[in-house]
């Protein structure tokens, strides 16, 4: 069943804002491991 909070989260920001979060955590320990890897 669909709540109005659901709702209120479901939204355009709201995803452009989650995927900017999820690509940054993604990017991160990549970006340290290839840092590890040259400095190795």
């Amino acid at each position: 069943s669909l709540t109005p909070y659901g709702q209120t989260l479901i939204t355009s920001q709201e995803i452009e804002l989650i995927n900017d979060l999820c690509i940054k955590q993604h990017i991160k320990p990549f970006a340290v491991d290839t840092k590890l890897i040259q400095l190795s």
